[in-house]
């Protein structure tokens, strides 16, 4: 989701670092930017027993990890960078549940396993200091909600989750309109909940 405002840096130095993306094939996709002149910060290394990657940057500043992993082709992962990486797993697991993991056996993580119509999504936590993310080019991660979202708020109030706002309508140029709240995450990680009433999971 793009938002229409001027953002206050780049993902770098952001509690949410970075993007992935996994790729058939990396070495086409590095020709197809280089193409349009995409800014490369690292180029294509073979990570030995995990898979080939890159990092670009868009021109907005967000920095997109591109992998060849054949497992999960799409969005791949998302990185957070916390003063206290373990505390920050605990609290994903608290909060969302997921299944605390090493990607490949070589890198710590939490899965979310894909249900009908996602893909699996790993998150990746760093350690190192890093600004909140609210105004950075990656301003937010969202969770669907598959309860009524004031289901969903009472539950995670109960696990002592600070709310940054209240549940709102919100109408959507394209789709259905879409109910929604902000929770603070780790270290100033914006969290966003949706709730896409009408919809199944999946849809």
């Amino acid at each position: 989701m793009f938002l229409g405002a001027q953002s206050s840096g780049g993902s770098q130095g952001s509690v949410i670092e970075h993007l992935g993306f996994s790729v058939p094939d990396l070495e086409a996709k590095m020709r197809e930017l280089a193409a349009i002149n995409t800014k490369v910060i690292e180029p294509v290394k073979d990570i030995p027993g995990l898979y080939k990657a890159a990092l670009i940057e868009s021109p907005w500043g967000t920095q997109i990890q591109l992998v060849q992993d054949p497992e999960v082709v799409g969005l791949h992962h998302v990185q957070l960078r916390v003063q206290d990486p373990e505390a920050a797993y605990a609290w994903l697991l608290d909060k969302f549940g997921g299944e605390r993991t090493k990607i490949k056996g070589q890198v710590d993580s939490v899965k979310y396993a894909g249900m009908s119509g996602f893909s699996t999504v790993y998150i990746i936590i760093a350690r190192g200091a890093s600004a909140p993310s609210q105004g950075r080019a990656i301003d937010h991660i969202g969770w669907r909600s598959t309860a009524a979202i004031l289901d969903t708020k009472a539950m995670l109030e109960g696990k002592k989750v600070q709310l940054t706002s209240q549940p709102s309508p919100l109408n959507l140029p394209n789709g259905p309109p879409i109910n929604y709240f902000y929770i603070a995450g780790p270290d100033g990680a914006r969290i966003e909940i949706v709730e896409r009433p009408g919809l199944k999971p999946g849809q």
